[in-house]
C-alpha cells in the first residue's frame, strides 16, 4: 500500500505540499482488518488515528435501551478517518469500529504523530485545521440526525 497516495488523496493533507504529505507519510503505517474485526473498542484508551484506504466498516456504541447490545450509529467508507475525537482530546474511545468487510487503512501513534505536528508548525497547522472541519462536519451531520429524529 502506497501511504504517500493515500495521505495525499485524502482531506487531512489538503492545503499541503507534496513534500509535507511525504514527510507526515512516515509517521503512517498500514494495517489490514479481516470482516467482523473489531479495530477500535468503546472506553478503551487511545492510541492511534486511522485513515481509511479500502473497505467499509461500522460505528457502534452500547445502547442505553439494550443493556450490553450495541447500535450501529454510522458506517465509514474508503477516505473516511477514525479516532480524529479521541486525537484531539485524549479521552477513551466513544464508539467502537468493526469491520464491516475485509478493510485497509494506515494509522498513526498519537504521541508519535502529536510531536510531529509540534515540529512541523505549518503542518500541524494545516493538519489540525482539517481535522477540526472533518469534525464540525460530523457535529453538523450528527446535529441534523437529532433535529429529524425527534422534531
Amino acid at each position: 500500500m502506497d501511504i504517500f497516495k493515500v495521505l495525499r488523496e485524502n482531506f487531512v493533507t489538503q492545503g499541503m505540499l507534496d513534500e509535507e504529505v511525504k514527510l507526515l507519510s512516515e509517521k503512517f503505517r498500514a494495517a489490514h482488518y479481516k470482516e467482523g474485526d473489531v479495530i477500535i473498542e468503546e472506553g478503551n484508551p487511545s492510541s492511534e488515528l486511522y485513515v481509511i484506504d479500502k473497505g467499509r466498516v461500522s460505528v457502534q456504541i452500547y445502547s442505553t435501551r439494550a443493556k450490553g447490545e450495541k447500535e450501529i450509529i454510522a458506517y465509514l467508507k474508503d477516505g473516511d478517518v477514525m479516532g480524529e475525537f479521541s486525537f484531539i482530546d485524549g479521552a477513551p474511545r466513544s464508539a467502537s469500529v468493526i469491520a464491516e468487510e475485509d478493510t485497509r487503512l494506515i494509522c498513526a501513534d498519537y504521541l508519535e504523530l502529536h510531536r510531529f505536528l509540534d515540529e512541523h508548525e505549518h503542518i500541524g497547522y494545516i493538519f489540525l485545521k482539517n481535522i477540526t472541519r472533518i469534525l464540525t462536519a460530523k457535529l453538523r451531520s450528527m446535529n441534523l440526525g437529532i433535529r429529524d429524529a425527534t422534531l
